[in-house]
C-alpha cells in the first residue's frame, strides 16, 4: 500500500512591492494537519508547514542583497520558503534506536503559486525529502519556490514511510508470495484445522511451506495424516484464522485484533514472517500505558532486544511512567535482588507518586537484608540519601519487633 496524500490550503496574503510596507522577512504558520499514514502497520502523523518570504533586491550587475542600504539596487525579488514538520505519535525510534534497521520518511511536494504577472501554475519543489527518523519530531530541509511567485494558493504532499537499510517499503519487509492463493491444487493434500466447533480446510502443501512445525508434522506417520484433523486447543478460532490468511496471502488485516495472540501461534508453529510482522505491529504502537505488557510479552517469548530497548525506555521517560498504574503495578511484581537498587532510586526520586512501590520494596528488603548489605550500588544509596535510609532502618526494626512478638505469642 503507498503512503497518504493531504493538501494544505494557504490563504497566505500577497507579498507586497514595497519594502517600506512590510519587513523583509515575512512568516505565516499554516493549520497542522493531522493524518494518517495509510502503510502497515499504519500511524499518525502531524504535518506543521511554515511559510515564509525572503525580499532579494537585484541591482543592475546582477548582484543580489537582502538590504535596502545599497540604492543602487533597483529591483525585488522574492523568494518563498517552506518548512515542513513531522511529529509522530509513536515511539519506533526509541525500538530501533540501536538497530541497523532505521525507518526514512520520503515527502513530495507540489504547489499552486500566483506569478507575479497573474497567472497560476502549479510547481513542483525541486527535490524529494528523505528522513530518516531519530526522534518523535523530523524537520524537513527547507524548500524554495520560484521567485517569480507572489502567492501560495495551496501546497499538496504526499508521504510514505521506507526502510533506510533496503530501500524498500514496510509493505516489503518481509518475502511475499502473492501467487500462492493461484496455485493449481489439483495434486495436492486437505487437512482440516479444528478449533472448537469451527473446521478451516487446508492444503498441507502450504503450511508445509511456512512452517516447519507443520512440514514435520505432515512428514512423518503421525496420527494427523491418518485423520486429516489437526486439532488445536490453545488458541481461539479467530486467531486461528488470521494465521491461514497471512500462510495463503501473506498479509494480515490491520489493525491486528489479537498481536500477541498472533505471534503466540506464530512462534509455536515457527512462522517467522508472521511473527516479525505481529512485532512490527506492537512496536509501531508503543506508548506509555501499554509499554508494561509489551515488556512483559518480550520477556514471555525471550526478545532479548526489546527488552532491553524497553528498559532504555522506562529510564529516559521515567517522569511519565511513574504516572502510569500498570508500570507501579509491574514495579511491585518484579522487585529481585537485579532490580532492587534501582527501583529504590527510582521511589527516591518520586516519592509521592511511588508510596506503593516504596512499601514493598521495603518488605523486600527485610526478607533479604543480608544479600542487598552485599550489592555496592545498594551501599552507594544508603550513604547518599541520609534521611530515606533512616527511614528503611526504623522499618527494618519495626518489622524484625513485630516478628518477634508474633513469635512469643
Amino acid at each position: 500500500m503507498s503512503g497518504s496524500s493531504e493538501c494544505f490550503v494557504a490563504n497566505i496574503v500577497e507579498v507586497s512591492k514595497s519594502l517600506s510596507n512590510r519587513p523583509s522577512r515575512y512568516t505565516k504558520l499554516l493549520p497542522t494537519k493531522t493524518l494518517k499514514l495509510k502503510q502497515n502497520p499504519e500511524e499518525d502523523i502531524k504535518l506543521t508547514l511554515k511559510f515564509y518570504d525572503n525580499c532579494f533586491i537585484e541591482s543592475e550587475d546582477g548582484t543580489m542583497s537582502d538590504s535596502d542600504s545599497d540604492p543602487s539596487y533597483t529591483s525585488i525579488l522574492n523568494e518563498l520558503n517552506l518548512d515542513l514538520i513531522a511529529t509522530f505519535d509513536n515511539y519506533v525510534h526509541e525500538v530501533y534506536a540501536d538497530s541497523t534497521q532505521k525507518y526514512e520518511y520520503k515527502i513530495e511536494l507540489r504547489a499552486l503559486v500566483k506569478k507575479n504577472d497573474g497567472d497560476e501554475i502549479h510547481v513542483n519543489f525541486p527535490r524529494i525529502l528523505h528522513e530518516i527518523r531519530t526522534d518523535k519530531v523530523i524537520q524537513f530541509p527547507t524548500q524554495e519556490l520560484p521567485r517569480n511567485c507572489r502567492k501560495l494558493r495551496h501546497v499538496c504532499f504526499s508521504i510514505s514511510r521506507l526502510i533506510s537499510n533496503d530501500n524498500i517499503t514496510v509493505n516489503d519487509l518481509f518475502p511475499i508470495l502473492r501467487n500462492s492463493y493461484n496455485w493449481s491444487f489439483k495434486n495436492t493434500s486437505c487437512i482440516s484445522l479444528v478449533v472448537g466447533s469451527e473446521k478451516f480446510p487446508v492444503h498441507k502443501e502450504i503450511l508445509s511451506s511456512k512452517s516447519d512445525v507443520f512440514a514435520a508434522m505432515f512428514k512423518h506417520e503421525v496420527q494427523e495424516n491418518d485423520t486429516k484433523i489437526v486439532k488445536i486447543e490453545d488458541f481461539e478460532a479467530d486467531v486461528i484464522d488470521e494465521m491461514i490468511r497471512f500462510m495463503y496471502t501473506d498479509e494480515i488485516k490491520i489493525p491486528i485484533e489479537h498481536p500477541q495472540d498472533l505471534y503466540a501461534v506464530a512462534d509455536k508453529y515457527q512462522i517467522e514472517d508472521l511473527k516479525a510482522k505481529c512485532l512490527e505491529f506492537l512496536i509501531f504502537n508503543l506508548n506509555f500505558s501499554n509499554s508494561t505488557s509489551l515488556y512483559k510479552f518480550a520477556k514471555l517469548y525471550d526478545i532479548d532486544g526489546l527488552m532491553k530497548t524497553l528498559n532504555s525506555f522506562f529510564k529516559k521517560y521515567e517522569q511519565h511512567m511513574v504516572q502510569e498504574e500498570t508500570y507501579r503495578n509491574y514495579l511491585c511484581e518484579s522487585i529481585n535482588l537485579g532490580n532492587f537498587v534501582d527501583v529504590l532510586f527510582l521511589c527516591t526520586k518520586f516519592k509521592d507518586d511511588l508510596e506503593e512501590v516504596k512499601k514493598v520494596a521495603y518488605n523486600f528488603f527485610v526478607n533479604n537484608t543480608s544479600q542487598i548489605f552485599e550489592i555496592p550500588s545498594f551501599q552507594d544509596w544508603f550513604y547518599k540519601y541520609k534521611s530515606e535510609c533512616y527511614d528503611l532502618c526504623k522499618f527494618l526494626v519495626n518489622s524484625k519487633t513485630s516478628s518477634l512478638s508474633i513469635s512469643q505469642n
